[in-house]
């Protein structure tokens, strides 16, 4: 914010352009959000149903080796509907970590269990 109150234009006149995202509106700082402050805000809404979900999952484990089933990864999306892709990707990056605290080299459903426990997200995913 203290950044943003020193950006003016130059003596050329031309224009500044700030621009920003965030998966995490309701962590910003009102005092950002006041008149005057930026031009224009736009929502982007994420995934709002299962199939929606299921295409980002399968993007973002895509990228990573996993050991899941077509059905788990189906399932998996209905149960995390409404979940941002930020926030499956942090879910995806602990399933991970799991992973690798166990010695595997893939990510499988018992890490998805993990990450449930740890997250608080037992009833969510399926209570493994």
């Amino acid at each position: 914010l203290t950044e943003l109150d020193g950006i003016q234009s130059d003596a050329l006149r031309r224009p500044v352009v700030v621009i920003a995202m965030t998966s995490r509106r309701e962590a910003l700082d009102e005092a950002i959000l006041r008149p005057g402050r930026i031009g224009f805000h736009f929502a982007i809404n994420g995934p709002t149903g299962a199939e929606d979900s299921l295409r980002v999952l399968e993007k973002l484990l895509g990228k990573v080796r996993h050991q899941l089933s077509e059905q788990f990864i189906a399932e998996l999306a209905t149960r995390v509907r409404g979940m941002s892709p930020a926030e499956m990707f942090g879910m995806i990056t602990e399933a991970g970590y799991s992973a690798v605290q166990s010695g595997a080299d893939a990510i499988s459903s018992a890490d998805f269990a993990a990450v449930s426990e740890r997250r608080g997200l037992v009833r969510r995913l399926g209570g493994s």
